[in-house]
């Protein structure tokens, strides 16, 4: 009960880099969003995961993003035809923040311009 109390108030919850990346690897970062959902929905409380693709950041640009020809070939098998920014994730999470996805629980939002789509 003292977990539900905690989480009421809460907006939004973000898993870190490495947490994120390690639970991916094992697909439990998609049960743990939908078993979450389930569990909380009564008490209004929603589960949601966000997954972004390659995005230009500090810690992209001097490692996967610096190889000009690199960059192009990840470009052109991106459909959107580039690569994602921040704001394209941050705007997500806004989203998902809002009152706007109110009825959405145990969902994973994909931010990757349609890598995955393919």
């Amino acid at each position: 009960m003292q977990l539900q109390k905690r989480l009421a108030g809460l907006k939004l919850l973000i898993i870190d880099e490495l947490g994120f990346v390690s639970l991916c690897k094992t697909g439990a970062e998609l049960l743990f969003t939908k078993s979450t959902a389930i569990q909380y929905a009564k008490d209004n409380i929603r589960a949601n995961s966000v997954h972004p693709g390659i995005i230009e950041t500090d810690m992209t640009l001097p490692t996967i993003l610096t190889d000009e020809e690199a960059r192009r070939g990840r470009i052109a098998r991106t459909p959107i035809g580039r690569i994602g920014q921040p704001d394209d994730v941050a705007y997500g999470v806004l989203f998902l923040a809002s009152d706007e996805s109110s009825f959405m629980t145990g969902s994973e939002l994909v931010i990757d311009g349609g890598r995955t789509a393919q």
